[in-house]
């Protein structure tokens, strides 16, 4: 479905998507915090740490995002349990990761991500305190 602009007064154009979307994460170290609020803000939707909500009820969504660190190889505990106990099915489920590993290494963690859960998995990387990068957006505009 086609998102829908808006344009506030001050000319600064507003994306709402149509399909009812949240976003579900879960954070350590507050990178994949700034980037699940990025991501909420570009597309309208609200947003939930698993930290304060361990299980949200999102049988009034349609697409769920997930956002979550990558520790020692595996994706957080919280969001681990999360999936195994969320009613995920009918939904337009997609991942986003943010880790350290860049190249083959990323790239096999992703595929291992990916081959678990098998959710669309994309990754950002580092934990740097710098504004999200063109890839979040690339993500948001193929959401």
């Amino acid at each position: 479905m086609s998102p829908l602009m808006f344009y506030t007064r001050s000319g600064i154009a507003l994306r709402v998507n149509a399909v009812k979307t949240i976003v579900i994460f879960a954070s350590k170290l507050g990178s994949t915090r700034r980037v699940a609020e990025y991501i909420a803000g570009k597309i309208g939707s609200e947003f939930i740490d698993l930290k304060k909500n361990p299980a949200p009820d999102v049988s009034g969504f349609d697409r769920i995002i997930l956002g979550t660190g990558v520790y020692v190889g595996s994706i957080s505990k919280r969001m681990i349990a999360f999936i195994k106990n969320a009613d995920l099915s009918g939904k337009d489920v997609r991942m986003f990761v943010c880790c350290m590993l860049k190249g083959e290494n990323g790239d096999e963690q992703l595929r291992q991500i990916n081959d678990k859960y098998g959710f669309p998995v994309v990754s950002f990387y580092g934990k740097n305190k710098e504004p999200p990068s063109v890839t979040i957006d690339e993500f948001v505009a193929s959401l």
